[in-house]
């Protein structure tokens, strides 16, 4: 194909981009307008989305991506940044200059914008096979595991399927939920969003972890549209005692912060909540849960999500270092410099100790 142009979207193609992310199932969240409208407020990084449109100014492919300025070390692009974000190149027709040309366009605006490095992290559910070994110039390569729950049609028999797809012991942990008599919700509203942020904090901070901030969950409220998330609840006897924030999007449900009251862990609310909304997931035809990803060392993790009916996705972190002293920063370093981005593997670091 010739005559292809590749360009940087501003907000005028706003629509026409979202109207192209949906030719697609397996889009993402991450993706879209109203993800990057919540980054922007929340990271005060600066967006760099790639387009690749015909002559007749047709969209043919994307590439969303974020930069984050750092005049000390260098400027960072991440496609995606932040928790569990994918990016990478979108494209629906298998058309092969034009992947290869917007992972040619990002290594251009890359080095017109002094970057020291960038990282393409790859969607789970990514079409575009080896695209990026056989394409992409990277120093270093990352791995995760998405695991992701199919969600079946609705049905009569939905409840049934879906317990049918789990393995112990997740159907006696919602069984046993609901015979503590553990009641489910769902709302928007800025209270339930209070204990989500508040247990979220506590529960974290006990196991020695870095909790979301407070700002960012603000920012969910005050700029994600009301049909892109939901926080599910639990009660007993009227008291919270669990939520969890979901995001919607296109065909997938984003399992993003759960929490609970430590004192109530044994009666499993959050697994009555987790069914629950795959229960109404499903009936609202949606068609995959995303769990996020999961380190090759988190066996634990692993296993928690697998015996929820998962497939595994795996997904990867393409890195390039055009400066290389960013190798002699510290794994501390780098996440004061960068926060909420990522650089390159800590392992790959000259003194990589960690923290």
């Amino acid at each position: 194909m010739t005559n292809v142009q590749y360009f940087r979207l501003d907000e005028s193609w706003d629509a026409e981009y979202e109207r192209f992310l949906h030719q697609s199932p397996t889009t993402l969240l991450y993706a879209s307008v109203a993800y990057r409208k919540l980054l922007t407020a929340y990271l005060e990084a600066e967006p760099v989305y790639l387009g690749a449109k015909d002559v007749h100014g047709r969209l043919l492919g994307v590439l969303p991506a974020f930069l984050k300025k750092n005049e000390r070390h260098g400027n960072i692009i991440n496609s995606l940044p932040f928790y569990g974000s994918n990016g990478g190149v979108i494209e629906h027709q298998g058309n092969a200059e034009v992947q290869k040309g917007l992972l040619k366009f990002f290594d251009e605006v890359a080095r017109q914008l002094e970057c020291a490095a960038t990282t393409i992290i790859t969607s789970p559910l990514e079409p575009h096979g080896d695209l990026y070994e056989r394409n992409a110039v990277f120093d270093f390569k990352d791995q995760r595991i998405g695991q992701i729950t199919p969600l079946p049609q609705q049905s009569e028999s939905l409840a049934n399927h879906l317990l049918s797809m789990f393995s112990d012991p997740r159907p006696r942990n919602i069984k046993k939920a609901v015979k503590s008599g553990v009641k489910i919700r769902w709302s928007r509203d800025s209270g339930d969003m209070d204990f989500l942020y508040d247990t979220h904090r506590q529960n974290i901070l006990a196991i020695g972890g870095i909790p979301k901030e407070r700002k960012f969950f603000d920012q969910v409220l005050a700029t994600t549209p009301a049909e892109n998330y939901k926080i599910y609840c639990a009660d007993i006897e009227g008291q919270q005692v669990a939520a969890l924030l979901l995001f919607y999007y296109n065909h997938t449900i984003e399992y993003f912060t759960p929490t609970i009251l430590d004192g109530y862990r044994t009666q499993q609310p959050l697994s009555l909540v987790i069914f629950e909304a795959m229960k109404d997931a499903a009936a609202e035809h949606y068609r995959y849960w995303n769990w996020g990803g999961t380190w090759l060392t988190q066996s634990g993790v692993y296993d928690f999500k697998k015996r929820w009916g998962t497939v595994d996705h795996p997904y990867f972190y393409y890195s390039r270092l055009y400066r290389d002293e960013l190798r002699t920063l510290t794994q501390a370093q780098l996440l004061s410099e960068y926060p909420n981005f990522y650089v390159l593997p800590f392992n790959q670091l000259k003194n990589c100790e960690t923290i």
